[in-house]
């Protein structure tokens, strides 16, 4: 490894980016690695699609999580692949290819850079450059993760007809459909099934919205009765009346309300 992290590469050619990151990329242990430039992107799997050039920006984490942005527009990644993955850079044609396999199921998204902006290499632990197991001094508390992990553990608590988790909880999150990948899919007391999606901070119509698409992909392809819940902290009038106008649920649950019950009951838990 020729740099100790971090490091950025400004416009670097596709050939010093195999040189200098990909070891970070490849080796054991594994960095963060960010690139940004000008690409092309193509996903092979289930289905298959194809993203025109634009200017992307692909995080490459060290469990093997790989998120590419569109870097001008939309809060949703362009592609994605959770972990387990793995990813590899090669050259090909003179322009700069990432490839994110996916070890689970046969999903593949191919990134090819036309014009590599920039490159990054990211320490593993903050205040220390080298590769270390010592615990990051920022923590982020009341994630999404908690949330649908606060759900899983206490599904009466959203809705009283919900029944506890069959088998591994890996089972009940991130379950994929033609439509996306719902957060929580559970059955409820009369069999039905039950898709929770998950948002930290209000939800408006855009949310109700994919919720709907959720419920209507897995509603077609397992042909049986399935709800939509949305869980959240508040809403907008517009995705309350889309949520009653299509059907859908809501039900209230704030990041600080998991947070609070993590940390056991407090004096005025007893007092009322």
């Amino acid at each position: 490894m020729t740099e100790e992290p971090p490091f950025v590469l400004e416009s670097p050619s596709p050939e010093e980016v195999l040189r200098k990151v990909a070891p970070y990329l490849h080796g054991t242990p594994r960095y963060p690695v960010v690139i940004a430039g000008m690409c092309t992107a193509r996903y092979e799997g289930r289905a298959s699609s194809k993203a025109g050039p634009a200017v992307r920006i692909a995080i490459c984490k060290p469990d093997g999580t790989f998120i590419l942005h569109n870097a001008m527009e939309k809060r949703e990644p362009t592609n994605w692949n959770p972990a387990p993955s793995v990813q590899r850079l090669r050259t090909d044609g003179g322009n700069l290819v990432l490839v994110s396999k996916r070890l689970d199921v046969p999903e593949t998204v191919i990134v090819t850079f036309e014009d590599v902006h920039a490159a990054m290499v990211l320490p593993r632990s903050v205040g220390d450059s080298r590769a270390s197991n010592a615990p990051s001094a920022f923590t982020i508390s009341r994630t999404h993760e908690e949330m649908v992990r606060y759900i899983l553990e206490n599904p009466s608590r959203i809705d009283p007809s919900l029944l506890p988790p069959e088998g591994p909880p890996e089972r009940h999150t991130e379950v994929e459909c033609g439509a996306g990948i719902a957060d929580v899919v559970l059955r409820d007391e009369k069999g039905r099934l039950v898709v929770i999606e998950v948002k930290r901070a209000r939800a408006d119509i855009n949310a109700a919205a994919q919720l709907k698409r959720y419920v209507d992909a897995f509603r077609e392809e397992r042909g049986e009765s399935v709800r939509g819940i949305l869980v959240a902290p508040d809403v907008t009038k517009g995705c309350e009346k889309y949520l009653r106008k299509h059907g859908l649920e809501w039900r209230r649950l704030r990041p600080e309300d998991v947070e609070r019950a993590e940390e056991g009951p407090t004096l005025d838990d007893f007092l009322g």
